[in-house]
């Protein structure tokens, strides 16, 4: 039999109700601060976030938690901040490396994060072989050299069977490949993937915003911010 998603609408109360039974329990806190971020709710969010650190402040989780909601209300230096607690708490927490890596290169840190790449050989939780060559691409090709470089990478290390979808889509907004991004992030929502809820929030999609297909799909995902975080 298939199973139902719960819709997005009722994500709220089920974290209401989850807090409310344990208001100490961290990951319903950091959870609930992600989705009231995806909802529009940035500063609710984060706080949010914020107190699920307070509750367990040595969960690596918790902690990794905190930065992608600092990530997704564009907050680049607090993610950064989180994530070094976060590698200082577990430092071979792979998924954390490979955002580390993506916060600096949001915060406009591209050298940084190229010589992180190389140093982890991680990207996602996963390994990336052939990252060390990508502090050179930088250097002598430049950022988008960089980013497309990245991708070829990903997409040879297994694509979408290795990486999460919304990180190959968002990629390929990255480099400059909108029909291909576009495509992909329609795959996404057709197939009710619980990654949709971040395509308002995703800052590798800024690319997307005026595109008209782009737009149509967080009107199909509507719901998520007509519910009260």
């Amino acid at each position: 039999a298939r199973i139902e998603p719960l819709p997005l609408r009722e994500f709220p109360k089920e974290f209401r109700t989850a807090i409310r039974l344990n208001p100490r329990h961290a990951p319903a806190h950091v959870f609930y601060g992600l989705f009231s971020v995806a909802a529009g709710e940035v500063s609710e969010g984060v706080a949010r976030a914020m107190r699920a650190r307070e509750l367990d402040p040595l969960s690596a989780v918790t902690n990794i938690g905190v930065a992608w909601a600092c990530m997704f209300a564009h907050r680049y230096d607090a993610a950064i901040d989180a994530l070094r607690q976060t590698l200082d708490l577990e430092p071979m927490f792979r998924q954390a490396q490979g955002a580390l890596c993506g916060a600096y290169m949001f915060a406009g840190q591209n050298e940084t994060a190229a010589r992180l790449l190389a140093e982890y050989g991680y990207v996602w939780g996963r390994p990336l072989p052939g990252a060390d060559i990508l502090p050179k691409v930088l250097a002598r090709d430049g950022e988008q050299a960089f980013i497309r470089t990245l991708l070829e990478l990903m997409e040879a290390a297994g694509g979408e069977a290795t990486f999460p979808a919304i990180a190959l889509a968002a990629s390929h907004a990255r480099a400059g490949h909108i029909e291909e991004a576009l495509t992909r992030l329609e795959r996404i929502v057709d197939e009710r993937n619980g990654q949709s809820v971040f395509l308002f929030v995703e800052p590798a999609l800024e690319v997307l915003r005026d595109e008209p297909r782009f737009q149509a799909l967080l009107a199909r995902l509507s719901g998520l911010r007509s519910a009260k975080a």
